[in-house]
């Protein structure tokens, strides 16, 4: 009874694993383009040499 369980255990984990590759390929959906954008505050500001500073 034991070994049933154990391979049905396997068999689902394996059927997952192949089920969850092919997902990405059966997506058609065109790329998105997401721009994301942020505030110059007193913890995240650029220098006086051009390089980021801060905590942000």
């Amino acid at each position: 009874m034991f070994k049933k369980g154990k391979r049905l255990a396997a068999l689902c984990t394996i059927i997952f694993v192949v089920l969850s590759m092919c997902m990405p390929c059966l997506a058609d959906e065109p790329e998105k383009t997401i721009r994301v954008g942020s505030f110059e505050d007193t913890f995240n500001y650029v220098d006086e040499h051009g390089v980021r500073r801060g905590y942000g």
